[in-house]
């Protein structure tokens, strides 16, 4: 989505682990939002709670589209063995 695009990365935080915690912006498109609505990331609601990025993944959803065309297990689970 944004190979070969000049973007900029809005810092918000470095976690406890020395991550970066930002958005990435390419001019005045969201990324993580254009991201979510294309059904290409999933909505992590413990840290994220902007509505605009829940309506985002919701459309993806109900149009099934990018990974809700299949039935996706969401990494949190995949991590604690729900494979």
């Amino acid at each position: 989505m944004v190979q070969g695009e000049t973007i900029q990365v809005k810092v918000d935080k470095i976690d406890q682990y020395g991550r970066t915690v930002g958005r990435i912006w390419q001019d005045d498109l969201d990324i993580e939002e254009a991201m979510l609505y294309a059904g290409m990331a999933w909505h992590y609601k413990k840290y994220n709670q902007e509505p605009k990025l829940d309506r985002a993944e919701s459309r993806a959803r109900s149009l099934r589209k990018g990974l809700w065309s299949g039935t996706p297990i969401a990494p949190w689970n995949w991590r604690h063995g729900a494979r």
